[in-house]
């Protein structure tokens, strides 16, 4: 718990630094210093916390109270049903039930994400309050949905395949090492158990810094998204003509 709460922090800070510096960019700074930019994000991080909380809680409550309603109802059944197809017919149709709402929600989950970086930008670049921030970034999604919509299609497809490349040299360590386990039996299976191992703990850098820099990416493209669908339009150029 210690250290979900200590990664929690620093990936609020990251995301928040992220927005800044991305932003601090496109406006034209010549350099981003991590000091800098770590002290520029630190009064936005309740805000954050408090816009996540906001969103993401009433998904937990509902994932939870849709697990345990599925499994009081199967418990009831198996307890109080008769033995026979009538009860399995039963768990089945509550299972299909949950996985429905499961697809539902992950959809809609999907769309509040696009709204939320759009809520998250507008916390942080136009230094606006949790309510105030969400307010805004349903107003920005409302009036270029088709767009943000195109750009999450888009940065989804990078991200998996990018993931999909990182995972392979995972892939090509477990493969090798379980079937090593599997050969060599109860007696001698700690040798490639410990050979994969330390192939991953040598891997891991270099996962992490992929992903690092996925993530950099698809959230300063979020940024730069946000700062063009939300910059004000240019005035009208009026030709001025002289009277002869």
């Amino acid at each position: 718990c210690v250290l979900w709460i200590f990664f929690y922090f620093l990936g609020v800070m990251g995301k928040t630094g992220l927005i800044k510096g991305a932003s601090k960019a496109d406006a034209g700074a010549g350099s981003l210093g991590f000091g800098e930019l770590w002290t520029e994000s630190t009064p936005y991080f309740w805000r954050m916390f408090g816009l996540n909380l906001l969103v993401g809680l009433p998904f937990f409550i509902l994932i939870v109270v849709l697990v345990a309603g599925v499994g009081l109802a199967g418990y009831s059944t198996f307890r109080n049903g008769n033995p026979g197809a009538g009860m399995g017919a039963l768990f089945v149709g509550m299972l299909g039930i949950f996985f429905g709402l499961i697809c539902v929600i992950s959809i809609i989950s999907i769309i509040i994400g696009m709204i939320l970086e759009q809520a998250q930008n507008a916390i942080v670049l136009e230094n606006l309050g949790v309510l105030q921030g969400l307010s805004r970034g349903w107003n920005v999604f409302k009036s270029s949905a088709l767009t943000i919509i195109v750009v999450a299609i888009v940065l989804g497809v990078i991200g998996w395949v990018v993931g999909l490349v990182v995972a392979l040299p995972i892939i090509a360590i477990v493969i090798p090492s379980a079937i090593g386990m599997a050969v060599a039996g109860k007696d001698n299976f700690i040798i490639p158990m410990l050979v994969g191992g330390g192939c991953f703990v040598l891997y891991l850098p270099v996962l992490l810094i992929f992903s690092g820099v996925v993530q950099s990416y698809i959230q300063s493209v979020w940024t730069l998204v946000y700062r063009r669908l939300t910059a004000a339009p240019l005035p009208a150029q009026v030709e001025v003509i002289e009277a002869k």
